[in-house]
This record gives C-alpha cells, sequence and structure tokens, in this order.
C-alpha cells in the first residue's frame, strides 16, 4: 500500500524524471513525466510544487517552439514563487528567460 507521503516522493521523482528527459532531448518521456506529476499533484492538493510544474511547462513549450506560451507559464511561475516566497527556482527562471530572449 502506497501512501500518501510516499506519493508525494512519487510526484518529486516525476518532476525530476521530466527535467531529467527534456536535458537528454526526450520530449515526449518529459511531457510524458510532467503530465503525472501535474496529476498526483492536483489530486493531492501538494501545491508546494506548483511552481515546478510551471516551469516544466515553459521548457516543454519552448522545446516546441512555442515561446508565447512559454512566456505565459514562466510568468505563472514567477508569481507563484513571489507569492510563496520560495526563491529556490530562481536560477531555472532564469535560464528560461535567457532561452526565450
Amino acid at each position: 500500500m502506497v501512501t500518501r507521503g510516499m506519493r508525494l516522493h512519487e510526484a518529486d521523482c516525476h518532476l525530476e524524471y521530466a527535467r531529467l528527459h527534456l536535458a537528454m532531448g526526450e520530449k515526449d518521456k518529459a511531457r510524458e513525466s510532467w503530465t503525472k506529476a501535474k496529476m498526483m499533484i492536483e489530486e493531492m492538493g501538494y501545491h508546494r510544487r506548483d511552481p515546478e510544474i510551471h516551469l516544466i511547462e515553459a521548457q516543454l513549450h519552448l522545446t516546441s517552439g512555442e515561446k508565447n506560451k512559454a512566456r505565459e507559464s514562466l510568468a505563472k511561475a514567477k508569481e507563484l514563487i513571489d507569492k510563496m516566497g520560495m526563491h529556490r527556482w530562481d536560477f531555472e527562471v532564469q535560464e528560461i528567460e535567457e532561452t526565450i530572449s
């Protein structure tokens, strides 16, 4: 039986799998892991990870050449990061901003 606490870790793993697949150029696998993580996060109300969902979404849009959608996702992520005061993702935000420019 998987406890809720373990499901939180599973969602975190899917976020990291999405990042890994993006780094390896495996867009479809990245989207699959991102989708699983997003679904789990929504089901559990694990909203502490919402900024990451939007950051990875921005990266996925960039891999498809959708810069406007990437900007929208990045703006949502930045808003949540500021609201939550969790600036641990600032480096990732900066990298995406540089890629969009």
